[in-house]
Order: C-alpha cells, then structure tokens, then sequence
C-alpha cells in the first residue's frame, strides 16, 4: 500500500485568497459574488424579546472579532421583526411574510413536544412561499450571542440562503464538471456543480425503491443535456452517495451512449462510489500515543480505491469520545477511460469536502457533492417541497 497526504485547497475570495474561510473573511477578502442588501425578517418570541433584539443586533453590526454584515460580507441587511406569543402563532407568522430569508427564534428540540415543534412546519411554509429559512435556538440567543463565532457561522448562513457565493476553489478540479446523487425517501436527487463551482443546480425525481436509483436515467440525462447547452463538457465526474449498484452502472452507460446519439460531444466520465461507512480508520502516532490523522491523509488500496481523511489535524487534532474521525472510501466504479488519474479524483473529493457553504470554521466529512443532495432528500422526506426558483438556491443549508 502507498499513501500521503492531499495539499489543502485555497479559497478563492472576491480581493484574495486564503486557506479557511474564518481567515479570508477576518481579513476582509470579502465573499466572491453575492447580494449587496439583504431584506430579513425575524421572527422572535415575546419573552425573549429584548435578548433577540441584541442578538440581531450584534449579528448585523458585530462584536468582538466578528465585525457584522456590512464589513465582512460587504452587504446591508434590513431586519423587520415580527413578535409571537405561542409555537403556534410561528405559522400565521410565516403565511404575512415578505422577506429574502426569514430567521426564526424558536424553541430547542428537546423542550418541546414533536407536535408543538415549529421547525419543520415553518420550513415546509415558508419553502412553499419560495422564501429560504434559518432557524436559531432560544439556548443560542440566551448564552451563546455574545459568541462572534456563531454569529459569523448564522451570517454565512443566511448570506449563502439569500443568494451569495461566499467562496470558491482558487484551483480549478481535475474534472470540470462534477454530478453527485443520493437515493432516499422516495426520492432521487441529482445535483450538478460547475467547473468553478460557483455554478450549482439540482433536480428531484420519485424514485419507487429505498436504495436504487431505478429512476436515474431521465434525471441524469436531463442533467447532461442542460449542462452541454451551456458549454462544452470534457470531463464530468459522477459521485454516487454510497454504494453503486448494477443497474446504475448499466444506466450511466446507457446515459453516455445516449448523449452521444443525441449529437453531443460525449466528455472523458468516471463513476465514482464516496461511501461513508468505512470500517478501516487512520491514526496519527505521536509520542507514543495516537491522535486524529491530518486532515487530506490518503492511503492508496488499490489503484482505483482509496482511504481518505477528510476531517482531522488541525481542526480536529484530538481523539474525542466518538472516537477516531471516520475517513471516506472512494472507489472507481467505471469510466470510458481507465488510464484517468485516479489520485486526483480523490483529491477533488478532499477538496469538496472544504467547500460547505454552512460552516466557516470546521470543513464537512463528505464532499458537497454528496453531502448537498442527502440534506436536499431529508428535506423532501420530511414534506419540504420548494419550488422551481429553489434549485439553484442553498434554502438547504
């Protein structure tokens, strides 16, 4: 077996680049494109009024190293407020607003019944509305809203949900067009990012079985088809969430075929297995004990599998109590051309992995091309079903 360790990706910012997304903003390289004002409106609890009207204070304006809307994403928010009494006034709330993004204060989980939750409710409402959503805890505004840390993570969040792109790759992929999908719930989902993935769309189709993708050909070749309209595709990539069962394998070949007989140019493709569920782990010997790996850590199975850590040293430097940071397994499934550079497939599943528009302090396990559709599919399990205007939209986040 041979290993090593994958470069960290560099982020490109509107005036820079950076290594995190947390040290580009503090620098002031501000987010790559995105709105310049932001209409919200909050809906807060009366008896927590004043503590939520400092907190959207302070995360419009700022606080100790975070310095606020304006200054870090170059960008004005106007915030209307709307006060509730009960959990069930959130709903008739929601059905009078008129907003970019609405931010709800609303109860924790745990301290409610399921019934008298209004998470899921609001978000079925307003994504019905065409209006994304950002939910915020009571225990986060009473003891965590002083925090510049949580309230850059809630800016990023709304700023992404309005529209904005607040970074991408400084470095452009090995494949310029990358497909990842996910089956679950009924449903299928097929997202497409574009070579800059500045570029993001998705589409849905009803899917009869729990984990095959019986209804993949139609909506990966729609995919195709409305990305080879826009320019051409020479390299396209396709990450299957989990396991690739036969079927899909004959599909996506079929998909290719198909393409080509509709008179496009058929690109250099590659399907790829990221599973998540990876018994073997990584470890990082140090002083005689042992420690989470760094993160872009690689151990090469086979020529066409591989371990990756995708999360691990610096962010996560330490053993916790659920154990060691599990790595991702990817695995070559078929491709038109089995001299690619594997290595670099991986690579690029690393480097999406540092891409997650909903956190600006800790990168996510998966990569954003199958982490986006399975958050996309328990939406829609849940009965969040946002319109059309939606799928190119973060509401998701």
């Amino acid at each position: 077996m041979r290993g090593g360790i994958f470069s960290r990706p560099v982020l490109k910012f509107k005036w820079g680049t950076a290594i995190t997304p947390y040290e580009g903003f503090k620098m002031g390289l501000k987010p790559l494109k995105g709105p310049h004002f932001i209409e919200m409106c909050a809906l807060v609890r009366r008896d927590l009024k004043e503590e939520c009207e400092e907190f959207l204070n302070r995360l419009i304006n700022g606080i100790h190293v975070f310095r606020g809307f304006e200054e870090w994403f170059d960008c004005v928010v106007a915030c209307d407020k709307i006060v509730v009494d009960e959990n069930k006034e959130y709903l008739d709330a929601a059905g009078h607003v008129d907003a970019d993004v609405v931010l709800a204060v609303i109860p924790d989980e745990m301290a409610v019944e399921y019934e008298e939750d209004p998470y899921m409710p609001l978000k079925r409402e307003l994504s019905m509305r065409g209006i994304p959503s950002q939910m915020v805890t009571f225990s986060t505004v009473k003891y965590l809203g002083d925090k510049g840390y949580v309230l850059f993570n809630l800016a990023l969040n709304i700023y992404a949900k309005a529209g904005g792109i607040p970074w991408a790759l400084a470095e452009e992929l090995y494949f310029d067009t990358v497909v990842g999908l996910d089956v679950g719930g009924g449903n299928i989902v097929v997202a497409s990012l574009g070579k800059s993935i500045e570029e993001f769309h998705w589409r849905r189709a009803f899917n009869p079985q729990v984990e095959v993708a019986v209804s993949l050909k139609d909506i990966l070749l729609d995919t195709l088809v409305a990305l080879s309209e826009k320019r051409e595709l020479k390299r396209v990539v396709i990450h299957r969430d989990g396991i690739a069962f036969p079927h899909e394998v004959e599909v996506v070949r079929d998909v290719f075929s198909e393409l080509k007989y509709m008179g496009y140019d058929v690109p250099l493709w590659a399907f790829v297995e990221v599973k998540k569920r990876a018994i073997p782990r990584i470890l990082r010997s140090i002083k005689g004990g042992y420690k989470n790996p760094v993160q872009g850590v690689y151990v090469e199975l086979d020529p066409f599998k591989y371990i990756v850590a995708t999360v691990g040293y610096p962010e996560h430097p330490l053993l916790s109590h659920y154990g060691v940071a599990r790595p991702l397994v990817v695995e070559l499934v078929e491709t038109s051309n089995w001299e690619l550079e594997f290595r670099r497939v991986v690579r690029d599943i690393y480097w999406l992995s540092q891409l997650n528009w909903a956190s600006g302090l800790l990168p996510s396990r998966l990569p954003i091309s199958t982490l986006y559709p399975h958050r996309i599919i328990s939406f829609l399990r849940a009965g969040v079903h946002p319109p059309d205007e939606f799928m190119r939209r973060m509401w998701f986040l």
